[in-house]
């Protein structure tokens, strides 16, 4: 009789209603967004937000490139402020498509769901 219990609970936590940070077990939520721009070239900057306040500040935005076999590669990384308003300076030529992405978080007992940003194409 024990198998069935342990094959259900490997089966809840690859289904990632365990260890998703409680999100499935109740724990109160709230969605997140990101946007991102490039308003200049190697300049990258967009906003965090979400219905819950202290959801936006101080999230580690991470900012991706888009490579040719479809996988992506970590550019840099950033923090949004208190109005969730954030900035990545990069040098050199970049071109391609970006995105940006904020993992979840949870604030004492409060999980702040994570997001990603639309893609953006840079041109030469």
């Amino acid at each position: 009789m024990q198998a069935p219990v342990k094959s259900a609970f490997v089966l809840l936590v690859a289904a990632g209603v365990i260890g998703a940070g409680g999100a499935a077990l109740g724990v109160p939520h709230a969605p997140t967004s990101v946007t991102l721009r490039s308003p200049e070239p190697n300049v990258f900057k967009g906003r965090v937000s979400s219905p819950k306040a202290r959801c936006v500040p101080s999230r580690t935005v991470k900012l991706f490139q888009r490579r040719l076999d479809r996988t992506a590669a970590l550019i840099s990384r950033g923090v949004s402020d208190k109005r969730g308003i954030w900035r990545i300076d990069l040098e050199g030529e970049l071109t391609g498509k970006f995105f940006a992405k904020v993992k979840f978080r949870e604030v004492g007992s409060f999980l702040c769901k994570g997001g990603r940003s639309t893609a953006i194409h840079i041109r030469p």
